[in-house]
């Protein structure tokens, strides 16, 4: 499991576009709300399948059930989850143009 701890809109916001846009993930499932906690729509990959959720008590956390899934989970968590997001990241901002 990972536990994303200082959990900011935008934190949120990158960590979910790294997982669609750059691991491919896309996702399946319903956002299904309660008091003080939520269950959001999973991130699927193949045989891969991340259960994203809240709890006032732990916060916002990915889990998973398979070897393979955990291992990728463990790597993308030590690499994204512990950074903030890129300062020039907010919502509704244009695209970069890249130079040619």
């Amino acid at each position: 499991m990972l536990v994303i701890e200082d959990a900011s809109f935008l934190k949120l916001l990158w960590l979910r576009l790294l997982l669609q846009f750059k691991y491919g993930f896309h996702r399946q499932g319903s956002r299904v709300l309660g008091v003080g906690e939520a269950i959001f729509p999973d991130f699927v990959k193949s045989n891969m399948r991340l259960f994203a959720g809240y709890t006032d008590m732990v916060g916002f956390t990915l889990h998973s059930e398979t070897e393979e899934a955990d291992t990728f989970l463990r790597k993308f968590g030590e690499r994204y989850a512990h950074q903030g997001a890129p300062a020039d990241v907010s919502v509704g901002a244009p695209r970069r143009q890249s130079r040619g």
